[in-house]
Protein backbone atom coordinates (compact mmCIF):
# COMPACT_ATOMS: atom_id res chain seq x y z
CA UNK A 1 0.00 0.00 0.00
CA UNK A 2 2.82 2.44 0.69
CA UNK A 3 4.48 1.62 -2.32
CA UNK A 4 1.34 2.70 -4.56
CA UNK A 5 1.34 5.54 -2.63
CA UNK A 6 4.72 6.54 -2.94
CA UNK A 7 4.38 5.31 -6.82
CA UNK A 8 1.16 7.69 -7.75
CA UNK A 9 2.90 10.07 -5.82
CA UNK A 10 5.77 10.50 -8.12
CA UNK A 11 3.69 10.30 -11.12
CA UNK A 12 2.08 13.24 -10.03
CA UNK A 13 4.99 15.13 -9.00
CA UNK A 14 6.33 14.53 -12.45
CA UNK A 15 2.87 15.22 -14.43
CA UNK A 16 2.59 18.75 -12.01
CA UNK A 17 6.40 19.34 -13.36
CA UNK A 18 5.89 18.71 -16.99
CA UNK A 19 2.26 21.11 -16.76
CA UNK A 20 3.99 23.80 -14.86
CA UNK A 21 6.09 24.97 -18.00
CA UNK A 22 5.53 27.93 -18.34
CA UNK A 23 4.33 30.05 -21.60
CA UNK A 24 6.72 33.29 -22.91
CA UNK A 25 5.70 35.94 -20.80
CA UNK A 26 3.09 39.09 -21.45
CA UNK A 27 4.26 41.89 -22.24
CA UNK A 28 2.31 43.23 -18.91
CA UNK A 29 4.40 40.19 -17.25
CA UNK A 30 7.58 41.63 -18.23
CA UNK A 31 6.72 45.00 -17.34
CA UNK A 32 6.27 44.11 -13.44
CA UNK A 33 9.54 41.97 -13.60
CA UNK A 34 10.84 45.71 -14.83
CA UNK A 35 9.06 47.18 -11.80
CA UNK A 36 10.42 44.59 -9.52
CA UNK A 37 14.62 45.03 -11.07
CA UNK A 38 13.89 48.97 -11.36
CA UNK A 39 16.34 50.20 -13.92
CA UNK A 40 19.96 47.66 -14.38
CA UNK A 41 22.80 49.82 -14.78
CA UNK A 42 25.33 46.50 -14.66
CA UNK A 43 28.59 45.86 -16.50
CA UNK A 44 30.32 42.74 -18.00
CA UNK A 45 34.27 42.02 -17.60
CA UNK A 46 34.18 42.04 -13.82
CA UNK A 47 38.07 40.81 -13.68
CA UNK A 48 40.63 41.77 -12.50
CA UNK A 49 44.13 42.79 -13.77
CA UNK A 50 45.67 41.10 -10.26
CA UNK A 51 44.83 37.40 -10.62
CA UNK A 52 45.42 37.37 -7.09
CA UNK A 53 42.76 39.55 -6.37
CA UNK A 54 39.07 38.35 -5.58
CA UNK A 55 36.12 38.97 -7.15
CA UNK A 56 34.45 40.40 -4.16
CA UNK A 57 36.77 43.38 -4.14
CA UNK A 58 35.82 44.05 -7.70
CA UNK A 59 31.96 43.50 -7.13
CA UNK A 60 32.55 46.22 -4.03
CA UNK A 61 34.38 48.29 -6.21
CA UNK A 62 30.98 47.97 -8.80
CA UNK A 63 28.52 48.93 -6.64
CA UNK A 64 30.72 51.97 -5.08
CA UNK A 65 30.53 53.04 -8.74
CA UNK A 66 26.65 52.76 -8.90
CA UNK A 67 26.37 49.44 -10.68
CA UNK A 68 23.75 47.09 -9.40
CA UNK A 69 23.92 44.01 -11.50
CA UNK A 70 26.62 42.27 -13.39
CA UNK A 71 26.44 39.87 -16.57
CA UNK A 72 28.44 37.03 -16.42
CA UNK A 73 29.92 34.21 -18.92
CA UNK A 74 28.87 30.42 -16.86
CA UNK A 75 31.71 27.94 -17.20
CA UNK A 76 32.12 24.33 -16.00
CA UNK A 77 32.29 20.91 -17.84
CA UNK A 78 28.91 19.93 -16.26
CA UNK A 79 25.88 21.24 -15.47
CA UNK A 80 26.79 20.61 -11.76
CA UNK A 81 30.17 22.24 -12.36
CA UNK A 82 28.47 25.55 -13.87
CA UNK A 83 25.23 25.56 -11.24
CA UNK A 84 28.87 25.59 -8.28
CA UNK A 85 29.83 28.51 -10.51
CA UNK A 86 26.87 30.62 -10.37
CA UNK A 87 25.86 30.09 -7.20
CA UNK A 88 28.93 31.24 -5.68
CA UNK A 89 28.81 34.51 -8.04
CA UNK A 90 25.41 34.87 -6.95
CA UNK A 91 26.39 34.73 -3.27
CA UNK A 92 29.62 37.24 -3.88
CA UNK A 93 27.74 39.77 -6.33
CA UNK A 94 24.48 39.16 -4.42
CA UNK A 95 26.80 40.51 -0.92
CA UNK A 96 27.17 43.82 -2.25
CA UNK A 97 23.30 44.09 -4.44
CA UNK A 98 23.92 43.45 -7.31
CA UNK A 99 21.66 40.63 -9.42
CA UNK A 100 23.54 38.56 -11.70
CA UNK A 101 22.52 38.00 -15.28
CA UNK A 102 24.26 34.14 -16.72
CA UNK A 103 25.02 33.70 -20.13
CA UNK A 104 24.94 30.62 -21.60
CA UNK A 105 27.07 28.88 -23.09
CA UNK A 106 25.53 25.73 -24.58
CA UNK A 107 25.91 26.84 -27.88
CA UNK A 108 29.27 25.55 -27.81
CA UNK A 109 27.81 22.32 -27.96
CA UNK A 110 26.95 22.90 -31.67
CA UNK A 111 30.35 22.55 -33.22
CA UNK A 112 29.30 19.51 -35.63
CA UNK A 113 26.18 20.49 -37.65
CA UNK A 114 25.77 17.02 -38.60
CA UNK A 115 26.41 15.79 -34.67
CA UNK A 116 23.02 18.20 -34.10
CA UNK A 117 20.22 15.66 -33.46
CA UNK A 118 22.55 13.55 -31.00
CA UNK A 119 23.53 17.06 -29.35
CA UNK A 120 19.80 18.24 -28.57
CA UNK A 121 19.05 15.55 -25.77
CA UNK A 122 22.42 16.32 -24.00
CA UNK A 123 21.78 20.18 -24.67
CA UNK A 124 18.24 19.93 -23.24
CA UNK A 125 18.73 17.65 -20.23
CA UNK A 126 22.16 20.49 -19.60
CA UNK A 127 19.60 23.71 -20.02
CA UNK A 128 16.92 22.38 -17.45
CA UNK A 129 19.40 21.27 -15.07
CA UNK A 130 21.30 24.34 -14.67
CA UNK A 131 18.05 26.56 -15.18
CA UNK A 132 15.85 24.30 -13.08
CA UNK A 133 18.00 24.81 -10.19
CA UNK A 134 18.34 28.56 -10.15
CA UNK A 135 14.74 29.02 -11.51
CA UNK A 136 12.99 30.59 -8.07
CA UNK A 137 16.25 32.75 -7.75
CA UNK A 138 15.84 36.41 -7.51
CA UNK A 139 19.29 37.15 -7.44
CA UNK A 140 19.41 36.27 -10.99
CA UNK A 141 18.34 39.18 -13.38
CA UNK A 142 17.33 37.25 -16.68
CA UNK A 143 18.97 34.68 -18.05
CA UNK A 144 20.94 35.44 -21.77
CA UNK A 145 20.82 31.85 -24.04
CA UNK A 146 23.19 32.50 -26.21
CA UNK A 147 25.32 35.79 -26.81
CA UNK A 148 25.87 37.12 -30.11
CA UNK A 149 24.79 34.19 -32.49
CA UNK A 150 26.42 34.87 -35.57
CA UNK A 151 24.11 35.69 -38.54
CA UNK A 152 27.01 36.86 -41.27
CA UNK A 153 27.01 33.23 -42.87
CA UNK A 154 25.47 31.16 -45.50
CA UNK A 155 21.99 31.29 -44.99
CA UNK A 156 21.68 27.90 -43.90
CA UNK A 157 24.26 28.23 -41.46
CA UNK A 158 22.38 31.18 -40.17
CA UNK A 159 19.12 29.95 -39.92
CA UNK A 160 20.73 27.01 -38.14
CA UNK A 161 21.46 29.09 -35.29
CA UNK A 162 18.64 30.26 -34.98
CA UNK A 163 16.87 26.93 -35.09
CA UNK A 164 19.02 25.74 -32.28
CA UNK A 165 18.29 29.31 -30.30
CA UNK A 166 14.44 28.60 -30.65
CA UNK A 167 14.80 25.01 -28.89
CA UNK A 168 16.94 27.01 -26.21
CA UNK A 169 14.30 29.03 -25.81
CA UNK A 170 11.65 26.31 -24.96
CA UNK A 171 14.08 24.31 -22.94
CA UNK A 172 14.31 26.95 -20.68
CA UNK A 173 9.95 27.47 -20.67
CA UNK A 174 9.88 24.13 -19.18
CA UNK A 175 12.34 24.30 -16.78
CA UNK A 176 9.68 26.93 -15.61
CA UNK A 177 12.26 30.04 -14.38
CA UNK A 178 10.58 32.41 -12.64
CA UNK A 179 13.25 34.88 -14.54
CA UNK A 180 12.98 36.51 -17.92
CA UNK A 181 14.38 34.46 -20.70
CA UNK A 182 16.31 36.39 -23.79
CA UNK A 183 19.43 36.41 -26.40
CA UNK A 184 21.70 39.43 -27.72
CA UNK A 185 20.28 38.50 -31.26
CA UNK A 186 20.86 41.89 -32.34
CA UNK A 187 24.47 42.87 -32.52
CA UNK A 188 27.03 44.35 -35.52
CA UNK A 189 26.54 47.53 -35.70
CA UNK A 190 27.11 49.05 -39.39
CA UNK A 191 27.57 45.10 -40.40
CA UNK A 192 24.08 45.02 -39.34
CA UNK A 193 21.58 46.32 -42.70
CA UNK A 194 18.26 44.96 -41.47
CA UNK A 195 17.31 44.16 -45.03
CA UNK A 196 13.66 41.66 -45.81
CA UNK A 197 15.97 38.68 -46.23
CA UNK A 198 15.44 35.17 -44.77
CA UNK A 199 17.78 35.34 -42.26
CA UNK A 200 16.80 38.49 -41.33
CA UNK A 201 13.12 37.23 -40.47
CA UNK A 202 13.93 34.24 -39.00
CA UNK A 203 16.20 36.41 -36.68
CA UNK A 204 12.89 38.75 -35.52
CA UNK A 205 10.87 34.88 -35.15
CA UNK A 206 13.21 33.75 -32.45
CA UNK A 207 13.13 37.80 -31.14
CA UNK A 208 9.63 37.19 -31.12
CA UNK A 209 10.01 34.31 -28.87
CA UNK A 210 11.46 36.19 -25.91
CA UNK A 211 10.53 38.08 -22.66
CA UNK A 212 12.61 40.38 -22.99
CA UNK A 213 14.59 42.59 -25.86
CA UNK A 214 18.39 42.79 -25.41
CA UNK A 215 21.19 43.71 -28.12
CA UNK A 216 24.14 44.98 -28.29
CA UNK A 217 26.01 48.18 -29.09
CA UNK A 218 29.28 50.12 -29.60
CA UNK A 219 28.78 52.59 -32.07
CA UNK A 220 26.38 55.59 -29.88
CA UNK A 221 28.76 57.72 -31.48
CA UNK A 222 28.83 56.95 -34.85
CA UNK A 223 26.57 58.51 -37.72
CA UNK A 224 24.66 59.96 -34.57
CA UNK A 225 23.89 56.84 -33.17
CA UNK A 226 22.01 55.42 -36.01
CA UNK A 227 22.76 51.90 -35.52
CA UNK A 228 21.70 51.89 -31.94
CA UNK A 229 18.39 53.96 -32.47
CA UNK A 230 17.57 51.88 -35.61
CA UNK A 231 18.01 48.81 -33.31
CA UNK A 232 15.72 50.07 -30.43
CA UNK A 233 13.41 51.09 -32.99
CA UNK A 234 13.28 47.85 -34.71
CA UNK A 235 12.91 46.30 -30.98
CA UNK A 236 9.69 49.02 -30.09
CA UNK A 237 8.20 47.80 -33.39
CA UNK A 238 7.51 44.42 -32.17
CA UNK A 239 5.89 44.92 -29.08
CA UNK A 240 6.68 47.61 -25.72
CA UNK A 241 8.96 44.80 -23.90
CA UNK A 242 11.88 45.97 -21.60
CA UNK A 243 14.56 46.54 -23.56
CA UNK A 244 18.28 45.59 -22.17
CA UNK A 245 21.40 46.83 -24.35
CA UNK A 246 23.71 44.39 -22.22
CA UNK A 247 26.94 45.35 -23.96
CA UNK A 248 28.50 49.12 -24.60
CA UNK A 249 31.00 51.34 -24.62
CA UNK A 250 33.36 51.92 -27.27
CA UNK A 251 35.99 55.50 -26.72
CA UNK A 252 37.80 55.18 -29.34
CA UNK A 253 34.89 55.77 -31.80
CA UNK A 254 33.36 58.16 -29.75
CA UNK A 255 30.40 55.77 -28.68
CA UNK A 256 31.87 56.82 -24.73
CA UNK A 257 29.27 56.73 -21.81
CA UNK A 258 27.54 59.90 -22.30
CA UNK A 259 26.93 59.36 -25.62
CA UNK A 260 25.40 55.81 -25.22
CA UNK A 261 23.73 56.77 -22.17
CA UNK A 262 22.08 60.05 -23.41
CA UNK A 263 20.38 57.70 -25.82
CA UNK A 264 19.36 54.68 -23.52
CA UNK A 265 18.34 56.78 -20.83
CA UNK A 266 15.64 58.89 -23.71
CA UNK A 267 14.56 55.36 -24.89
CA UNK A 268 14.52 54.06 -21.41
CA UNK A 269 17.02 51.15 -22.00
CA UNK A 270 18.64 49.03 -19.46
CA UNK A 271 22.98 48.58 -20.20
CA UNK A 272 25.67 47.02 -19.03
CA UNK A 273 29.00 48.55 -20.22
CA UNK A 274 31.45 46.00 -20.82
CA UNK A 275 34.43 46.55 -18.57
CA UNK A 276 35.31 47.71 -15.33
CA UNK A 277 38.91 46.99 -14.70
CA UNK A 278 41.37 47.52 -17.98
CA UNK A 279 43.76 44.30 -18.23
CA UNK A 280 44.14 42.15 -21.14
CA UNK A 281 41.57 40.14 -20.96
CA UNK A 282 38.95 43.21 -21.19
CA UNK A 283 41.49 44.93 -23.74
CA UNK A 284 41.98 48.54 -23.08
CA UNK A 285 43.13 49.78 -26.76
CA UNK A 286 40.41 47.67 -29.21
CA UNK A 287 39.26 44.05 -29.22
CA UNK A 288 42.14 41.84 -28.77
CA UNK A 289 44.49 44.11 -27.95
CA UNK A 290 46.14 45.84 -24.84
CA UNK A 291 48.35 48.45 -23.57
CA UNK A 292 48.45 50.60 -20.02
CA UNK A 293 49.48 53.93 -21.25
CA UNK A 294 48.30 56.52 -19.30
CA UNK A 295 47.62 58.76 -22.35
CA UNK A 296 45.73 56.33 -24.73
CA UNK A 297 42.44 56.93 -24.97
CA UNK A 298 40.81 53.36 -23.17
CA UNK A 299 38.76 51.24 -25.01
CA UNK A 300 36.18 50.15 -22.75
CA UNK A 301 36.98 49.61 -19.31
CA UNK A 302 35.35 52.10 -16.63
CA UNK A 303 38.85 52.24 -14.22
CA UNK A 304 42.33 52.12 -14.94
CA UNK A 305 44.61 49.20 -13.54
CA UNK A 306 45.25 50.74 -10.37
CA UNK A 307 41.68 51.53 -9.97
CA UNK A 308 41.02 55.17 -10.66
CA UNK A 309 38.77 56.33 -13.10
CA UNK A 310 39.04 56.96 -16.44
CA UNK A 311 36.55 59.83 -16.00
CA UNK A 312 35.18 61.30 -12.83
CA UNK A 313 32.12 61.97 -14.96
CA UNK A 314 31.34 59.27 -16.46
CA UNK A 315 31.27 57.74 -12.93
CA UNK A 316 28.44 60.23 -12.21
CA UNK A 317 26.47 59.43 -15.55
CA UNK A 318 26.86 55.68 -14.07
CA UNK A 319 25.55 56.37 -10.59
CA UNK A 320 22.79 59.31 -12.24
CA UNK A 321 21.21 57.32 -14.97
CA UNK A 322 17.89 56.84 -15.05
CA UNK A 323 15.21 56.67 -17.66
CA UNK A 324 14.06 60.30 -18.71
CA UNK A 325 10.95 61.60 -17.51
CA UNK A 326 8.34 63.20 -20.23
CA UNK A 327 10.13 66.35 -21.71
CA UNK A 328 13.58 65.77 -19.78
CA UNK A 329 16.87 65.97 -22.42
CA UNK A 330 19.82 64.48 -20.70
CA UNK A 331 21.49 64.58 -24.41
CA UNK A 332 25.07 66.64 -23.59
CA UNK A 333 25.15 67.54 -27.34
CA UNK A 334 27.49 66.65 -30.18
CA UNK A 335 30.87 68.85 -30.56
CA UNK A 336 31.20 69.01 -34.24
CA UNK A 337 34.83 70.25 -35.44
CA UNK A 338 36.77 71.00 -38.56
Amino acid sequence: MVKRIISALFIFISISSISSARDQWSVERAKKWEKQVGVLKGANGYYMVNPAKKDTEVFAKMSELGFNSVRAWISGATAEDQIAMLERLLDEAGAYGMTVSPVMVVNSMFFDPAKDEETYPKAEEFIKTLMGHFRKDKRIAYWDMWNEPPFARPEKEAIRVMDILSRFVVWARESNVSQPITSSIFWGGKSEKFQDNAVNRRRLEVEGMMDIHNFHDYTSGVSDGAFLKRVIEQLKAMDDRPIVCSECLNRQNGSGIERTLSILAREHVHFYVWGVYANDRNWSTRWSRSEFSPYARMFHNMLYADGDPYSEQEIDWIRNYHFCKEGEEVDPGIEYTE
